[in-house]
């Protein structure tokens, strides 16, 4: 390959402020390091399947801070003996000089490999991890969540055509569809953004279950964008998820749905003041 290989080396679930410094550490390394992420629980090695941030989304974070390359666990494996497996296969076939993390896997330990500890990160006295972050958004605190992430919590995916209820009131709503592998946050309407034709949209995401319009268990991904019109679907769309207004509500028809809206649009935009944003 011709250049010294550096890897980071952990779990990046998140990719919260505590992997954010060994990313920063590994970025840091003179510019001809091959910079790459050895990443060994990915989402599918979870009990719940899922990640904070999507693969995609994980995949494109690490890309803007520069990482050349990813390695996760391939289909079907998981556990600890599996990431000695995959371990032993970067180690073989890329020989990395230079490992950033928190820990020392033995194997590369064994094999010489010069490692830089990076110390951890913590919150209110806690060492930082995916844990805390995944309780926060169960909670629906995304406020705290931000915090150790680093950043809002996002949703990314694709904008796809709905039933178009929300347009027959004058409030049409983006449906995103997510990947599968994507953690979502407590079901509830809450305050939002995207980056739509040039400038910050503030929007009102529904993420949950829709008593007052169906009787589906379906959870749907929806948000109004106040003060925009443009025409949005077939796009891929990323909306931060900023603040918890309120929990999902069965009201008795669309324009019970549309007062409400109404409602939430003029909270939203006091607390979206409050934030400074």
């Amino acid at each position: 390959m011709g250049h010294k290989i550096a890897m980071a080396f952990g779990s990046f679930d998140g990719l919260h402020i505590g992997h954010q410094a060994v990313l920063k550490a590994l970025t840091a390394c003179e510019q001809d390091c091959y910079k790459s992420v050895l990443a060994i629980y990915p989402a599918k090695c979870r009990k719940d399947g899922l990640s904070i941030f999507s693969q995609d989304e994980e995949d494109g974070l690490l890309k803007a801070a520069g990482i050349k390359e990813l390695f996760r666990l391939p289909s079907g494996l998981c556990g600890h003996e599996q990431a000695e497996k995959l371990s032993a296969f970067v180690l073989d076939e890329y020989r990395p000089e230079l490992l950033f993390g928190g820990e020392l896997p033995q194997l590369f330990k064994e094999a010489g490999t010069k490692f830089s500890f990076v110390k951890r990160v913590t919150d209110s006295g806690k060492t930082v991890n995916a844990a805390q972050i995944r309780s926060f958004l169960s909670e629906g605190k995304m406020d705290a969540a931000a915090r150790l992430l680093g950043r809002p919590y996002s949703i990314s995916g694709r904008v796809v055509h709905g039933k178009a209820l929300g347009r027959t009131i004058g409030m049409p709503t983006a449906n995103l569809l997510v990947t599968a592998d994507k953690l979502l946050p407590a079901h509830g309407v809450y305050g939002s953004r995207a980056f739509l034709e040039g400038k910050n949209r503030l929007g009102l995401t529904h993420i949950g279950p829709r008593p007052s319009v169906d009787n589906e268990s379906r959870i749907s991904i929806e948000t109004f964008f106040v003060d925009f019109k443009g025409h949005i679907y077939d796009k891929e769309l990323s909306i931060d998820i900023l603040f918890y207004l309120r929990p999902i509500l069965k009201l008795p028809g669309l324009e019970a749905v549309g007062k409400q809206v109404k409602l939430d649009i003029v909270e939203t935009k006091r607390l979206y003041g409050l934030m400074g944003l």
